[in-house]
């Protein structure tokens, strides 16, 4: 893992809010994605989850590959708290690595795949992330030189993965899955997320053109997320 990575393992200002009153409304202390998906899987492994492009997986198969996610992340030296950022297509991978970061409680930051060297330059700056996962193709479009550009920019290292695409001077995902040790079930959730433990970072560029990031806890995302549905 990189020397120069960020760790951010608490939100302390969220403590300021009245949790016991929105935790009686329902607001805050709901039931972690991971958890969800656990049960999903549990009572319906067959079912259809996720869909992309070029292909399906089943709840079972979804909760299978995020235990396994967890599992290479651990693996990579990631701990409580890390960051890793995702910079990705619409690929059903986006999701088994979000979940595999709520299992090892491993902060999942995002921001668009199509965004050039500046912004990437950027970005990298301000998270400092132990692993970048990201794709070297988007829509016929060789993002290598991004990539190494962006690199080329910043002071320290980032460990950068390629998802469905292996090149010679970056890591493979499907290499770091070959390579990582199994981790049981039970493993898996003794480490995961919930409540008030950070869980993502959204990144954007906003008004200013600037990649700014804004970080939400298990709390603060399912509140979001239940409002939607």
């Amino acid at each position: 893992m990189p020397g120069n990575s960020r760790s951010i393992n608490s939100l302390p200002n969220l403590e300021l809010r009245p949790r016991a009153e929105w935790e009686a409304k329902g607001w805050w202390g709901q039931t972690p994605l991971w958890s969800r998906v656990k049960k999903q899987a549990s009572l319906n492994p067959k079912k259809t989850a996720v869909i992309d492009e070029s292909g399906s997986m089943t709840y079972g198969e979804l909760w299978k590959d995020a235990v396994r996610c967890a599992a290479v992340l651990q693996h990579q030296g990631l701990k409580r708290g890390n960051i890793v950022l995702v910079q990705l297509p619409n690929w059903r991978e986006y999701t088994t690595i979000m979940l595999g970061c709520e299992l090892a409680n491993i902060i999942f930051a995002f921001c668009p795949i199509k965004w050039g060297i500046r912004e990437c330059t950027r970005v990298i700056k301000l998270l400092r992330p132990s692993l970048w996962i990201t794709s070297a193709n988007y829509l016929g479009e060789d993002r290598k030189g991004i990539i190494k550009s962006s690199v080329k920019n910043i002071k320290g290292n980032v460990e950068i993965i390629f998802l469905r695409t292996n090149d010679n001077d970056f890591g493979s995902w499907s290499e770091l899955i070959d390579q990582a040790p199994s981790l049981s079930e039970i493993d898996a959730i003794a480490k995961a997320g919930f409540g008030l433990d950070p869980l993502e970072i959204a990144v954007t560029s906003g008004t200013t053109g600037a990649p700014k990031g804004v970080i939400h806890a298990h709390d603060t995302v399912l509140d979001t997320v239940q409002s939607t549905i």
